[in-house]
């Protein structure tokens, strides 16, 4: 958004450095437009059109402040002075106000994005360990039924065998 070099360019003017005043303006300006330029290609809150349009507007504002006093300040600096103060600086602060308030909606709503994804993820890690645990229980349960059923007729062979051992012959082993 606008930098504070951009209204330390104007006070350059006033104070005689019109070459170097203009130039560092210029260059913050290209900054400045670049910057909205991205802004004005990525609105995805409510509102940031809006306040991107104020910001347009300011600056288009602040430029012909600045212009004008480019002019003043070649032919009357006592003037020059007051009008910075009257028009160009709170012009400048009408374009920076709203552009903090641009970046503080886009921080909030990073916030909130974060916030919510952090909700998403931690509920899934919650589902997944309680599908993970239901398996791990349902695994074990099925693990001892089956082996229940593949070791009950050895159970009952090995007891026979435990009888006939024994000396008693007469055992009938049923099958299951």
């Amino acid at each position: 958004c606008i930098r504070d070099s951009q209204d330390s360019a104007a006070l350059l003017a006033i104070l005689g450095y019109e070459d170097e005043g203009v130039k560092q303006f210029r260059e913050n300006e290209m900054v400045f437009l670049e910057s909205l330029g991205r802004a004005k290609d990525n609105i995805t809150i409510d509102g940031e059109a809006d306040i991107l349009s104020t910001i347009e507007k300011g600056f288009s504002s602040y430029l012909t402040n600045f212009s004008e006093l480019r002019i003043l300040s070649q032919n009357d600096n006592s003037n020059a002075a007051s009008f910075y103060h009257e028009k160009v600086l709170p012009s400048f602060i009408s374009v920076r106000d709203a552009c903090i308030h641009l970046r503080e909606i886009n921080e909030e709503t990073m916030v909130q994005a974060s916030s919510q994804a952090k909700f998403i993820a931690d509920r899934a890690i919650w589902s997944m360990s309680m599908v993970g645990l239901t398996a791990l229980a349902l695994g074990l349960i099925f693990s001892f039924i089956l082996s229940n059923l593949l070791t009950r007729p050895l159970t009952h062979m090995m007891g026979a065998v435990q009888k006939v051992a024994e000396g008693n012959y007469n055992i009938k082993i049923e099958s299951h």
